[in-house]
């Protein structure tokens, strides 16, 4: 009787179809992570969509999508982090972890991970903060442009401070395809800043303009500020020498009349 060998799973073919039913739950939410963009997409296309449902129902239509999408979005980022899928872990200190609730990460891995992760929160609080909660959670256009506090160090502080929550949450769990799925989800919020800074300008003009050439759009620059600072206060203090007080003594100090 001739027997026929099983097929090994290295063939590219199974391999990649073993995968995905491994890490089923991580696929799904990279699909509803891609929907919800797609909806972004549409509710941040102000003029658009008041261009065919008229202005009132335009923009609750819009304020909807966003409302939708943002919520889809949230969802999605956590279901990235915690879905099943590879664990990596860096070579330094890789033996040395600590335990967080049945759950054990490299302590190196939550050294790196923890200022990320709060300082992306800041950011994106801070953000939320000075547009309000409305504008953050539907993406409405907001009735005045905002430039000062963290506006005035980058374009979209929000998105930023998403970027390093996801990095930090990748590392601080370990999770290899959430960590690999990090440039997708840079270049997506990169083309959801551009589509909302041309709204921003058909609806603020040259007033926008303006403020795009001043401020960087994703990565802040909070160097450039330190550093012009740190000059300015370095600058030495210049003090008149004898000579020149002797002679503003004698211009300022009036002439007695001898009597």
């Amino acid at each position: 009787m001739y027997y026929q060998p099983r097929k090994k799973l290295r063939e590219p073919s199974m391999l990649i179809f073993y995968t995905i039913k491994m890490y089923i739950w991580f696929f799904i939410c990279v699909l509803c992570m891609f929907i919800a963009i797609s909806l972004h997409f549409e509710s941040v296309k102000h003029v658009k969509l008041r261009e065919e449902y008229g202005k009132e129902r335009g923009v609750k239509i819009g304020k909807l999508y966003g409302a939708i999408s943002g919520t889809m979005e949230f969802i999605s980022l956590i279901g990235l982090w915690i879905s099943p899928q590879p664990r990596f872990a860096i070579p330094i200190f890789s033996d040395l972890s600590i335990l967080i609730v049945n759950f054990s990460t490299p302590i190196f891995h939550l050294m790196i991970s923890l200022p990320l992760i709060i300082l992306g929160a800041w950011i994106s609080i801070r953000g939320v903060k000075a547009t309000r909660l409305e504008i953050a959670e539907t993406h409405c256009t907001p009735m005045k442009l905002e430039m000062t506090g963290v506006y005035s160090t980058v374009r979209h502080p929000q998105y930023f401070g998403w970027i390093l929550v996801h990095f930090g949450m990748s590392i601080l769990l370990s999770v290899w395809y959430s960590m690999l799925f990090t440039p997708v989800l840079i270049a997506l919020i990169y083309l959801i800043a551009r589509i909302e800074e041309e709204e921003l300008i058909s609806e603020f003009g040259e007033e926008y303009a303006d403020y795009q050439k001043k401020v960087p759009m994703l990565i802040p620059n909070f160097p450039k500020k330190i550093i012009n600072d740190k000059s300015t206060e370095s600058q030495p203090t210049s003090y008149p020498s004898g000579n020149e007080l002797l002679t503003n003594k004698l211009r300022v100090s009036p002439i007695k009349k001898i009597m």
